[in-house]
């Protein structure tokens, strides 16, 4: 019976460090997917800057042919 006993307190052990090791894992899973996220949102932020300057020298070049298309015309 006390075989028994410690037999199962042995596998219990066993368990419980296979589920934290277990948990374990998944905790690093999660904090290399929050950092790849992060990364990721980084990058977009800076190609939404990057656009939205290169939209600001688009705007600038049609106001320079405008303006030139207008004397021309005069």
């Amino acid at each position: 019976m006390i075989t028994q006993l410690i037999s199962l307190r042995e596998q219990l052990l066993a368990a419980h460090d296979e589920q934290k090791k277990l948990a374990a894992s998944q905790i690093e899973k999660q904090r290399q997917q929050m950092d790849l996220a992060r990364q990721q949102q980084e990058q977009i932020a800076r190609q939404q800057q990057q656009l939205l300057q290169q939209q600001h020298k688009i705007n600038l070049l049609q106001q320079q042919i405008q303006v030139s298309v207008f004397y021309y015309l005069i």
